[in-house]
């Protein structure tokens, strides 16, 4: 069999895609360091290597979803998942009403974080800030799936180039906490590994559901070695930046585990002080964190169902439908939002994880794989008969 070759645009493609898994995943509650505190800071040092774990399942998990995408040539989520569950309406439908409930969940995170983003930037009240939020998502939305890709792709590049900034500054200004901290490998007592790799699985599979509905940006992807890339690339990429977050706390665990935006807390309180320019970079990454997360997740649900909606007035094309669609999603994640992020994050990723785990993991992971696999085996043999005639 020859080996694939992929140019540089290919590998650029499986990047761009591989960086709006990346946006939906972790976002701004990366950057707000909420996801560190919630799933890896518990294990103390130890959190400086779980996110590979975390995003190598992740990364197998969209690679494994891709490779499907690719067989079928498939970029709409509902008509992906009857071919997933091989048309039963059951389990198709059960996928949609979590599909709905993953995207729900998310946005509503990012939303409550948009608020208090905006507060911090501008003094207005949080439900303003998640109002103008809404807006500039709906207005790029209408660019569609082209438009995602590149934005999820610049904001990969500054999210890292600030966590890098960010970690070089903790280690200047706790340079001796640090060398302690890491030269004793600190793991709290209470630390349990089991229960660590279970943060892991929970927050790999809360996130599920995007390994099969941002096939939406996938149409680029046609070769294995982009498949195999994509997940790469999450894995790399997503697991160091999650990995630098958890650095960057290590000297101040003890005072922001409970803190809903930890990071904030530790840029206010112990850098800026001395590097007064420091909030800027935040903004700007925060700000484009919370684009790049909240425009795929909406636009994977206005794409979906923007055919169900009538001809009324002016909204009759499809990108009216898409973006009306896409108003009504928003306004029920900001109204859910306000239940608070804590609530959001605790009770509503543990939920999407245990359902995720048999809903989309079993089927994408082992069911899936396995049936490629004999088709593939059987192309092969086929190919090889006239051959051995």
């Amino acid at each position: 069999m020859r080996c694939e070759k992929l140019t540089a645009k290919e590998l650029g493609s499986s990047f761009g895609v591989a960086n709006v898994y990346i946006g939906a995943l972790v976002g701004p509650a990366l950057v707000a360091g909420t996801y560190a505190t919630t799933f890896f800071l518990p294990d103390g040092c130890n959190s400086l290597w779980l996110p590979f774990v975390a995003l190598a399942i992740v990364g197998l998990m969209c690679f494994l979803a891709a490779e499907v995408i690719r067989r079928f040539k498939i970029y709409e989520y509902g008509s992906l998942a009857k071919k997933i569950y091989f048309n039963k309406k059951f389990f198709y439908t059960l996928f949609e009403i979590y599909v709905l409930a993953s995207n729900i969940v998310g946005v509503a995170i990012v939303q409550n974080m948009s608020g208090t983003f905006m507060k911090e930037l501008f003094g207005m009240p949080d439900f303003a800030g998640m109002i103008i939020i809404g807006v500039i998502s709906l207005f790029l939305i209408r660019y569609r799936d082209s438009l995602i890709r590149i934005v999820n792709s610049v904001m990969s590049v500054v999210m890292l180039v600030g966590f890098v900034i960010i970690s070089v500054l903790v280690i200047l200004l706790f340079g001796p906490q640090v060398s302690e901290i890491l030269s004793d490998w600190t793991v709290p007592e209470t630390a349990n590994m089991g229960d660590a790799l279970l943060r892991c699985c929970q927050f790999a599979f809360a996130s599920s559901a995007f390994a099969i509905t941002l096939c939406c940006v996938e149409q680029p992807i046609k070769k294995h070695k982009q498949s195999v890339w994509i997940g790469l690339f999450i894995m790399i990429c997503a697991g160091f930046m999650m990995a630098l977050s958890c650095f960057s706390f290590l000297p101040f665990q003890s005072e922001i585990m409970n803190d809903p935006v930890p990071l904030v807390y530790v840029m206010n309180n112990y850098i800026a002080g001395s590097y007064p320019w420091i909030p800027v970079v935040y903004y700007i990454v925060m700000l484009l964190a919370i684009i790049s997360s909240v425009i795929p997740a909406t636009y994977m649900i206005s794409s979906r169902w923007q055919n169900l909606v009538p001809d009324i007035g002016p909204i009759k094309t499809d990108d009216r439908k898409n973006v009306f669609v896409a108003a009504i999603f928003i306004a029920i994640c900001t109204a859910i939002s306000l239940l608070g992020l804590t609530n959001i994050v605790n009770i509503g990723l543990s939920m999407l994880a245990y359902v995720g785990m048999p809903l989309v993991v079993i089927p994408i992971c082992v069911i899936w794989p396995i049936l490629l696999h004999k088709e593939k085996k059987k192309q092969r043999m086929q190919e090889e008969e006239p051959e051995n005639i």
